[in-house]
């Protein structure tokens, strides 16, 4: 459970992530200078803003009447011409911590790791004769980052400690009773571009009698021995034998209607109160708390795979020897566990979700402004939660849709005349909620910035996480959230001959050929009708469990026959828009056209399971990093093990830092997806694929081993999560199982599968059964 490497990381794709949810820090390893880039959850550009447009929804019957004449090319421009947002806003850093060692950088016995298991990093070297040790952790129930530095010999540690910045920042200095303390603060911008949106001004730290979140970060260092001198904004430690450092920061974010101007939040009292509470604790304390916090999450899962122990190598050559025959099995299980330690790290109950790079960010403007991406990457975020036993990580995209629904509300009502919420495919921590893109040079920009499913997605993530928990207090209050996302389906549809019609629409970022010319614009996709029939059965099974919302539910019931079908192409695939175009990339990224597969649950029957794997086959085994990701849940759902492994090969590939957007992913040197660039969605969508190949629970029962590929022959797996609020663990040898052991950690009556053989099982709430093939009936 450790990466591991013999040099310091020269670039971000090279260094390691440290977090606890909300604070968060990447750590360069660096002998001389060592860097631990900074970032905290709350700290975006921007301000909260209304860019609904109440003149908007009268083009709708006009876009529709073109669709419908087929005038593809004026549906597109009328649209386009009716984006009211301009872009999301961007998460940003709060910039560096520097640690300026006196010693110089020639070291022998390098060695910096990250070990997953205790979420703590090290970093090792020998200068002459004397042994140098750092370590760096992020405590939760602390809400501080810890650096201990120390060495063999007395008075060997000396050192320059600063902070800088992207931002314009001051520094000052103030003094505790345990020493010196070092303050940063500054102001995130008002507006800060997309960076792949050309702006003359694409950075401004005011805007329209606006400023950004204010920011503050704080460094404490307390020593043994020696001294602490301040010089010129720095602290300079001379002669110690040991050092901690204690780092905070904290922003004066108070919620997503709250323009920063308006704050009371003084984010430096915040940090120092913060700070206050810490130092009451040691070192070994401040670690035993963190080490109990993490690991009540992080061990709760342990899965196992039998094959040749390759700890001793360094993991980035670890990675790039994979590459000749795939079969490093322990590498798998690393890359399994490092997708839970990263959500752990980057999202816990309270924070901010997730990101398109968890926490972790350098740049003032990231790739695609580090924001929530609907579509499919902020969802697939979560894709791990429940399913390994992180449903408490959930809750944090959970809360977030709460607020999103409110200016969602305010978007439905204002840009399409509709009552519920809904959400585009952008968002940010203000809850944008409207289409963005009006800046866009031309009517091709519809293909990602409109589409209406954001909150049809977001509301899917609500009903997953009561099938796992069987939480019936957090159905009841998120029950309003899940009905509100399908009144706005249910108002946006027509009834045409008997049927629903969903339009104007598009299938994310896809577009199409007609007449040689490039669409996006369309009615009744493929995804389309998975959200329609995966939120409506949701609310038909809520109203069963918790009741009200009748006349809804009566909506809800009378619109669900009228969906239309699934298409099937000539070809035997999935049609992903409502008739048969010849696609502009064949091989494009998204599989929207199969959402009603995985993540969801409608593509249920022989037939169509047989034209989603036909689809697949049309996409081909390569993407980027999240699509590689989605394809892995996909053929596991299609219980095809050795194809899932072959694909999972293409996800863990070694890709270099400098790559470009070539639409093969992978992975960077610290084991971090690569779209590229970097993006973390697919570590967490390749964590939930893995536990697809080893258990299902989506078609109403629970399906044991149901995608093993034939190189994983032996292994054991503890502690996944099913459906219907149980744990389960499992033995294998040869391929066969060997026995499971199921906890209910509520009342279970349901049915078991290995190999197409079931077993009934009814279990009281905290009864545990052990199961073996012989109990199993023959092919039922």
């Amino acid at each position: 459970m450790k990466l591991w490497y013999r040099k310091p990381a020269k670039v971000f794709e090279e260094a390691l992530p440290i977090g606890n949810g909300s604070l968060g820090g990447m750590v360069y390893g660096g002998i001389k200078n060592e860097r631990i880039s900074l970032n905290e959850d709350t700290l975006w550009s921007g301000y909260p803003k209304d860019q609904s447009d109440k003149n908007a929804y009268p083009y709708l019957e006009k876009v529709r009447n073109a669709i419908d004449n087929g005038e593809m090319e004026s549906a597109q421009e009328m649209l386009w011409k009716h984006m009211t947002a301009e872009w999301t806003e961007s998460y940003q850093p709060i910039g560096n911590l520097r640690i300026c060692m006196e010693h110089g950088d020639k070291a022998t016995a390098y060695k910096r790791e990250l070990d997953i298991e205790e979420a703590i990093a090290f970093t090792t070297y020998r200068i002459n004769e004397d042994c140098y040790s750092r370590q760096v952790f992020c405590s939760n129930p602390d809400k501080v980052m810890i650096v201990r530095l120390s060495a063999n010999s007395r008075g060997k540690l000396s050192f320059e400690l600063f902070f800088d910045s992207l931002h314009p920042v001051s520094i000052c200095m103030d003094r505790m009773k345990e020493g010196p303390v070092l303050f940063m603060e500054g102001r995130a911008p008002a507006y800060a571009a997309p960076n792949y949106h050309e702006d003359k001004n694409p950075v401004r730290y005011a805007e329209r009698g606006h400023i950004g979140t204010t920011f503050a970060a704080v460094l404490l260092p307390i020593v043994k021995g020696g001294q602490i001198l301040e010089v010129d904004n720095k602290l300079v430690v001379k002669n110690a034998d040991e050092a901690i450092i204690l780092i905070t920061a904290g922003t004066n974010f108070a919620g997503m209607t709250v323009d920063p101007m308006e704050s009371s939040i003084d984010p430096q009292k915040s940090v120092r109160n913060t700070l206050i509470q810490s130092i009451q604790y040691s070192y070994q304390e401040l670690f035993e708390r963190h080490l109990k916090d993490y690991q009540k999450l992080f061990k709760r899962v342990e899965f196992e795979l039998d094959g040749e122990e390759n700890d001793h190598i360094p993991t980035d050559q670890r990675l790039i020897e994979n590459e000749k025959n795939h079969t490093d099995n322990k590498l798998f299980t690393l890359i399994f566990q490092y997708g839970r330690y990263l959500l752990i790290s980057s999202a816990r109950q309270g924070t901010m979700p997730a990101n398109l790079q968890g926490i972790w960010n350098e740049k003032v403007r990231a790739p695609w402004s580090s924001n929530y991406t609907l579509n499919i990457n902020a969802e697939m975020n979560y894709w791990l939660a429940e399913n390994t036993n992180l449903s408490e990580c959930h809750l944090s995209l959970l809360e977030y849709t709460k607020g999103i629904a409110i200016n969602g509300a305010r978007t439905a009502k204002m840009n399409y005349n509709c009552n519920g919420w809904c959400a585009h495919h952008n968002s940010d921590i203000w809850g944008q909620s409207e289409a963005v893109g009006r800046p866009a040079s031309d009517n091709t920009s519809i293909a990602y910035s409109y589409w209406v499913h954001g909150g049809s997605w977001l509301a899917h993530h609500i009903w997953e996480h009561y099938e796992y928990t069987k939480d019936l207090e957090f159905l009841k209050e998120y029950k309003s959230v899940l009905f509100g996302a399908a009144e706005f389906l249910l108002d946006y549809s027509l009834e045409q001959d008997g049927k629903l019609a969903f339009y104007p629409t598009t299938s994310p970022e896809n577009s199409y050929f007609l007449e040689d010319r490039k669409f996006s614009v369309s009615k009744d996709c493929a995804m389309d009708i998975a959200m329609l029939l995966d939120v409506f059965e949701a609310c038909r099974k809520a109203k069963e469990i918790v009741g009200e919302e009748d006349i809804l539910y009566r909506r809800c019931m009378d619109a669900i026959v009228k969906i239309p079908e699934y298409r099937i192409g000539s070809k035997g695939q999935i049609l992903e828009w409502n008739r048969e175009y010849a696609e502009v990339e064949q091989n494009h990224r998204h599989l929207s056209h199969l959402y009603g597969f995985f993540p969801g649950n409608s593509m249920r029957t022989e037939t169509l399971k047989q034209a989603v794997k036909k689809s697949m086959l049309i996409r081909g085994d390569d993407a980027t990093g999240w699509g590689i990701a989605w394809k892995i849940c996909i053929w596991a759902r299609l219980k095809d093990g050795d194809h899932t492994k072959k694909v999972l090969d293409n996800a863990i590939r070694y890709t270099d830092s400098t790559s470009k957007n070539t639409g093969k992913g992978g992975v960077y040197l610290n084991l971090l997806g690569a779209h590229p660039p970097f993006q973390i969605d697919s570590n967490f969508g390749m964590t939930a694929g893995i536990t697809e190949m080893l258990l299902q629970s989506h078609e109403n029962y629970i399906n044991l081993l149901p995608a093993m590929p034939t190189e994983w022959k032996n292994g054991k797996v503890k502690g996944l999560c099913a459906r219907g609020g149980v744990e389960v663990s499992m033995e294998w040898k040869n391929g066969e199982l060997l026995e499971a052991i199921v906890y209910a950690k509520q009342s279970f009556d349901g049915i078991v599968i290995y190999k197409c053989k079931t077993l009934k099982v009814q279990m009281k709430q905290g009864e545990v059964k052990r199961i073996q093939e012989g109990h199993f009936d023959e092919d039922k």
